[in-house]
């Protein structure tokens, strides 16, 4: 099955709902001498695994396959903070 471009369309955040995810490179994570790619919801910072290319960890975001080490809350109040300075 091929994929097309707007397969890739990133979805809302499958934890909180609140924020479409981003796509972001793993700087700490190196495979095959190339940097990962994971997606994180800016909102709860739930996350993907990293991978090889952005693609797949888009495609791992939509399917939900994602994990998180906070809470919506815990994570509602760093992102005021953040925003609010």
């Amino acid at each position: 099955m091929s994929r097309t471009i707007s397969a890739y369309a990133v979805k809302r955040c499958p934890v909180c709902g609140k924020s479409i995810g981003r796509a972001l490179v793993d700087w700490e994570n190196k495979g095959d001498g190339m940097h990962r790619v994971y997606v994180e919801c800016p909102m709860c910072r739930a996350r993907t695994n990293s991978y090889a290319n952005q693609n797949l960890a888009i495609e791992s975001w939509n399917d939900g396959n994602v994990s998180t080490n906070r809470t919506y809350q815990e994570s509602l109040i760093g992102f005021l903070e953040v925003k609010n300075g």
